[in-house]
């Protein structure tokens, strides 16, 4: 499963889309054995893997930073206090994917490619979406074509425009702006 292409993959969500299975089964497949694990937003030709698209807040970004001023050489410590989480919750994008009228592969893959991204913040910052209720979805009144930052904003989170330059170096060896 795991050798699944892009363009292969939207076709297997959109035929459990159309299938008459149960909105549980259908969840079940896309949410646990598909989707979250396998999709790339983007097509890659080589083994060198550039990252999936990932924001950090402003508070992530100095603990990252911290980090490795002390000393943290390997991704784990790198990321010691911070949590990769997505930016709207696998529920909301399951749910957007449902209301897809007339589905296509280029569909599903438009639909990912805006809403499958990863945010990193800080273990406090998480905790703020549990005590704001968006755990596991978007503000009141959201929808596709939103801000799907909203969430984060909602919850006193701040988003910077900056990522590692590990990861800076692998966005434009190809060829990705950020």
């Amino acid at each position: 499963m795991s050798s699944i292409k892009k363009g292969e993959l939207a076709m297997v969500i959109c035929d459990v889309i159309k299938s008459d299975w149960s909105m549980d089964m259908k969840k079940n497949i896309l949410e646990k054995q598909l989707l979250w694990g396998r999709y790339r937003p983007r097509v890659y030709t080589n083994d060198d893997l550039p990252p999936d698209a990932i924001w950090f807040s402003r508070k992530a970004e100095k603990t990252y930073k911290q980090n490795v001023k002390n000393g943290a050489i390997n991704k784990r410590d790198r990321y010691k206090g911070l949590i990769r989480e997505h930016l709207v919750p696998r529920t909301v994008i399951f749910n957007e994917l449902l209301k897809i009228k007339r589905i296509t592969p280029k569909k599903v893959d438009d639909l990912l490619s805006e809403l499958l991204i990863i945010v990193v913040v800080t273990k406090d910052e998480d905790r703020k979406l549990d005590q704001t209720g968006l755990r596991s979805k978007m503000p009141e009144g959201w929808c596709y074509g939103d801000d799907p930052f909203q969430r984060h904003k909602a919850a006193g989170i701040v988003k910077v425009d900056w990522i590692p330059e590990t990861l800076a170096e692998r966005y434009k060896r190809h060829g990705i702006e950020y």
